[in-house]
C-alpha cells in the first residue's frame, strides 16, 4: 500500500515538473485567466491560493459575491506560474445561510482555464468540469 502511494506521488510530481518545464517560457510571457461559470448555489466568493511562492497558502486573487448563473474571472500573476493552486469557494446554499467552504486542487502551466463549477460538489467530475481542449487538469486527473 505504501509503495502504491509513493508511486502515485512520484508520478504526480514528475507530471507537474514536466508540465512546468514545457510551459515555463509561455507562462512567464503573460498572465493567465481563470473563467468560472457558477451554478447550483445562491452565491459564492472565489479565492485562488498558491501552494508555492511568496504568498504561500494566502489568497492572491479573489472574486466576491458571484451568483448562480454568473461568470467570474481571476487573473493569475506570472510569478506563480507554473504552479499548484487551491480554488476556494465560500458558498451560500441559500441567500440567508452561513458561508461554507469548498476547495478544488488545480495545476496551471501555460493554459488559461475555463471552469463550470457547482461549489458544493467542486471535486465531483459530474458537477465540475473544464473546457473541452484543457490539457493540464486532464493529465493530473489520470493519476489521482
Amino acid at each position: 500500500m505504501a509503495g502504491t502511494i509513493f508511486h502515485k506521488y512520484l508520478i504526480y510530481n514528475i507530471l507537474f515538473l514536466l508540465i512546468g518545464s514545457l510551459s515555463i517560457e509561455n507562462a512567464c510571457a503573460r498572465e493567465l485567466k481563470i473563467t468560472f461559470h457558477i451554478r447550483g448555489v445562491a452565491g459564492t466568493n472565489v479565492s485562488l491560493i498558491p501552494l508555492s511562492g511568496p504568498k504561500l497558502l494566502k489568497s492572491i486573487a479573489d472574486v466576491k459575491s458571484v451568483k448562480s448563473g454568473q461568470t467570474a474571472f481571476l487573473t493569475v500573476p506570472d510569478e506563480y506560474l507554473p504552479g499548484e493552486f487551491i480554488l476556494r469557494f465560500d458558498y451560500r446554499q441559500k441567500p440567508e445561510s452561513t458561508p461554507y467552504p469548498s476547495e478544488k486542487h488545480i495545476l496551471i502551466g501555460s493554459q488559461s482555464l475555463e471552469l463550470w463549477v457547482h461549489p458544493m460538489f467542486a471535486n465531483n467530475s459530474d458537477s465540475t468540469w473544464f473546457q473541452q481542449d484543457e490539457r493540464e487538469q486532464c493529465i493530473c486527473a489520470l493519476y489521482q
